[in-house]
């Protein structure tokens, strides 16, 4: 058990690696470009009002959430079929990363200690799910695509306990994404709606 621990966390080192450099370049970009985000409408006064007291049809809303996260979940299986696929996952964990690191500068930025904090919240509890399942996602990736582009004769895939291991896994992936969006929407946004009342 602890061996494959230690492999795990080691497959994840260079993946988060990436998310760090991804998240500090986020921050460089937006301190970069501030006089051309600051005068416009992201995350403004305007905007927070706005979202302090919209309504809004929350199973619609789930129904979206679900559907974009699970969107990416197939989209980078199915690029991990491809000479792409290693290439593609590690360009999106750069890419949240960068996200992240930009959505927390631009709060910050605008608002202080008050706005790195709101930033923060507005992640949990729904992370706590999200960047597991995407992490188990990111090496169920890696996996396919050595497999198919380096051991194309290996029976490893072929044997029933193997597949259906991969198949369990990718389950697992989809059940923590769903609980995440459950999370997102019906825990997080009346945390988000809450605060904003306060903000």
């Amino acid at each position: 058990m602890q061996v494959a621990k230690k492999l795990i966390l080691k497959k994840m080192e260079k993946p988060i690696a990436l998310g760090c450099i991804g998240f500090f370049v986020g921050i460089v970009l937006t301190n970069l470009t501030k006089r051309l985000w600051m005068s416009g409408e992201l995350f403004d006064v305007n905007s927070l009002y706005y979202m302090k007291y919209m309504t809004m049809d929350k199973g619609a809303y789930f129904g979206f959430v679900l559907w974009q996260r699970w969107k990416v979940v197939g989209i980078l299986l199915v690029l991990s079929t491809t000479y792409l696929g290693k290439l593609v996952g590690r360009g999106a964990i750069l890419w949240y990363g960068t996200g992240f690191g930009a959505f927390l500068s631009v709060f910050s930025i605008r608002y202080g200690v008050k706005g790195c904090l709101f930033g923060i919240l507005s992640t949990f509890p729904h992370f706590l799910l999200y960047l597991p399942a995407f992490a188990a996602l990111v090496l169920l990736c890696d996996e396919i695509f050595f497999h198919i582009h380096h051991y194309k004769d290996s029976k490893d895939w072929q044997d029933r306990n193997n597949l259906l291991h991969g198949v369990t896994r990718f389950i697992g992936i989809l059940v923590a994404i769903f609980a995440g969006c459950v999370l997102e929407v019906y825990v997080n946004m009346p945390l988000i709606m809450g605060v904003l009342k306060i903000f």
